[in-house]
């Protein structure tokens, strides 16, 4: 991981992710507004497995590994790329 350009891959990869996991923690009230429905008293009722339980998983995961699978997704998509164009 000599090149660069894989490095900066690296780093941008793992701060999109961490970028939309910040975005999804904000997004989930008005998800489950959204998406759910809301009793009072009760609190929101929604889909089990949906995009909101969707949204709240990934929002409340550890910024480290989310990051992790980030850099690490956009080192493949770079040698992929390079490999894909001869590059």
């Amino acid at each position: 991981m000599s090149d660069p350009g894989t490095v900066a891959a690296a780093a941008t990869g793992a701060v999109a992710a961490v970028g939309t996991q910040t975005a999804a923690a904000y997004l989930v009230p008005t998800a489950m507004v959204y998406f759910g429905t809301v009793v009072p008293g009760v609190g929101t009722i929604f889909a089990s497995g949906g995009m909101v339980a969707t949204m709240q998983t990934f929002a409340m995961a550890s910024s480290g590994p989310v990051a992790i699978v980030g850099g690490a997704t956009a080192v493949v998509a770079k040698l992929g790329y390079n490999w894909w164009t001869g590059g």
